[in-house]
């Protein structure tokens, strides 16, 4: 998955909240259903906006990904 995968994966789950959920108890599950690689998964999982942002996420979405993925 490119850069532009992982965009499009965080930013369908901060649209459509019910994923953010069910990613934050079954992530590896949930990135095997969206094809994210083990460094996307990572990243995504890491809560750190820096290394969503050096894998390829806008800045802004970023922020609100790690803003749900710690509530």
């Amino acid at each position: 998955m490119s850069a532009e995968g992982l965009t499009n994966f965080v930013n369908t789950t901060v649209k459509y909240g019910g994923l953010i959920n069910k990613f934050k108890k079954e992530p590896e599950e949930v990135a095997r259903g969206h094809d994210l690689t083990a460094e996307e998964l990572a990243a995504a999982s890491s809560g750190d906006e820096a290394a969503l942002v050096s894998a390829g996420v806008p800045e802004a979405l970023a922020t609100r990904w790690v803003r749900l993925l710690s509530q």
